[in-house]
């Protein structure tokens, strides 16, 4: 947010004498040193930056101008002076007022009333040290989150591998655990409790560190810009996309993306520090189907509709949603009770329910994926694979027009055939399935020659017994393969009137949390 020159006249700035008569460079050193602690100057991103209690917020260039215009017109009072001497001096400061690096250090969450070390697990002054972000409510070891407990039991009907995995989501938006290189996508239709957890994470971070935007516009050439110095990325209404996710990509991967804004020089390029969540009715479609995006996906389905009984609890305070505002401090104590290498463990391999959902979304948006588990098997010993072949063949005599028949009964356009290939062997490899492409190669049985996927052929009315490719192809997914075909009916664990009234607040530890 802009600070308004309201903020500003408000603030007091020693008033030191300034000798009007000093040359451009010395009088722009004599108001920067008396700036020093109330503005800042990032080059990385063409900003002044103002101090607002304890952290520094992007700020209008004219704004710092004006502070400089107070300070020469007590400086030149009697001689006066042209604006061009203003900016002059504004272009000098930017030198002396450079910010080096904002604290990022991980460990550290400056809070309301201060900075919480997370090694330490005490509270500090903010002392010199500069913050261009903070959390908007303080550090209270004694809160608690009922709220937040019952909402979580209530949007996953109780499973406890999805609440597990959700607050070690928490526990990566809240310290900022962009390393993990995971997004998350919710889906769900309205009423599912999916909104909730969106609105729970941003007042996690605040709103000012959540930027929302979709990924028509993510493509865009400004649009990455918002995305600099924001602990949270939300991308909403995408579930249709379907067209590229470069950028997406990029922001989960770990990659340099461009910094430029209309009408502004180009900044450094950056790395997006923050966590991605997308929300939509149904899984994102693209036109990407290699690993390197669904590696980093974690897929959770939400399901479950809160009762008119639950709503009503929260109506007379306001709703859920302002309930739970109040006890942000609590879910902090709830989150950092974890144990910080079995979040990174859940977040790394999702287990039980979250696995499930992970395999079903990716066979609903991934036609290689759906083709390879429905229409292909490996070879047994001494049986033969089959060649790749090309479009024009019968579905029946290779596996390029295998596939190409399966894209049109679903209504999908097929790759062309010189992607085939390498997007098979990458989804294949994902799932621990060895294969490799082989060039002029002879099969007896077949006649000829031509390209194959060694230990890959088409599945024939002889395999009827043989499990679907991709959910049995590597120990991971195994035991999860007939949650996918026919879900289980789930235990009452964390459901029933008495798991109600606890949960666990530390994983492996039975630490009961009254609601």
């Amino acid at each position: 947010m802009f600070k308004s020159f309201d903020d500003y006249e408000a603030e007091t700035i020693p008033n030191t004498d300034i000798d009007g008569e000093l040359p451009q460079n010395k009088l722009a050193s004599a108001i920067a040193e008396k700036l020093l602690k109330r503005i800042r100057w990032d080059d990385s991103t063409q900003q002044w930056f103002s101090k607002s209690g304890n952290i520094y917020k992007p700020s209008r260039e004219i704004a710092t101008q004006k502070l400089i215009k107070r300070e020469l017109d007590k400086a030149k009072s009697e001689t006066g002076y042209a604006f061009n001497l203003v900016s002059s001096i504004e272009k000098f400061m930017r030198i002396d007022l450079q910010v080096e690096q904002w604290e990022t250090s991980r460990h550290l969450l400056p809070m309301a009333n201060g900075v919480l070390n997370l090694r330490t697990k005490s509270l500090e002054q903010y002392g010199d040290r500069l913050f261009d972000w903070s959390l908007p409510y303080p550090f209270d070891p004694l809160a608690t989150c009922p709220t937040v407990i019952r909402y979580l039991l209530t949007a996953t009907g109780g499973d406890r591998s999805v609440i597990r995995f959700l607050l070690a989501w928490m526990y990566a938006v809240l310290t900022g655990r962009s390393d993990l290189q995971k997004y998350l996508e919710l889906t769900g239709s309205g009423g599912t409790g999916k909104s909730t957890f969106l609105d729970l994470c941003t007042m996690l971070v605040g709103d000012e560190n959540r930027v929302i935007t979709d990924l028509k516009n993510l493509e865009g050439r400004f649009e990455t810009s918002i995305l600099k110095g924001k602990r949270l990325a939300q991308i909403t209404d995408s579930g249709k996309h379907g067209g590229e996710v470069s950028v997406l990509k990029a922001i989960t991967g770990g990659d340099p993306i461009r910094y430029e804004r209309k009408n502004t020089a180009i900044g450094e390029p950056f790395v997006f520090r923050g966590l991605v969540m997308i929300a939509a009715n149904e899984a994102i479609q693209s036109t990407d189907y290699t690993s390197g995006l669904s590696r980093r996906k974690i897929p959770v389905q939400f399901e479950h509709r809160a009762t008119e009984k639950q709503k009503r609890r929260y109506r007379k305070q306001g709703g859920i949603i302002k309930v739970m505002q109040g006890q942000m401090s609590g879910l902090v104590n709830w989150l950092l009770s974890l144990d910080e290498s079995e979040v990174v463990e859940l977040i790394n391999n999702p287990d039980g329910e979250m696995m499930r959902q992970k395999i079903e979304a990716e066979l609903k948006v991934n036609p290689v994926l759906a083709w390879l588990n429905e229409r292909v098997v490996q070879c047994s010993p001494n049986q033969e694979e089959d060649y790749i072949g090309t479009k024009k063949q019968l579905p029946s005599e290779g596996l390029y027009p295998n596939y190409v028949d399966y894209c049109e009964g679903q209504g999908r356009e097929p790759m062309a055939i010189q992607r085939f290939s390498s997007i098979v062997l990458d989804n294949c490899r994902t799932y621990g399935i060895q294969t490799t492409h082989k060039q002029g190669f002879r099969l007896k049985s077949k006649g000829g020659q031509g390209a194959i996927l060694s230990g890959l052929r088409l599945r024939t009315d002889f395999d009827l017994n043989k499990p679907p490719l991709i959910l049995s192809s590597c120990d991971e997914l195994r035991g999860v393969c007939d949650e996918v075909v026919m879900k289980q009916t789930r235990s009452s664990d964390g459901c029933d009137e008495c798991d109600e009234h606890k949960t666990s607040t530390a994983f492996g530890k039975k630490k009961a949390v009254n609601l």
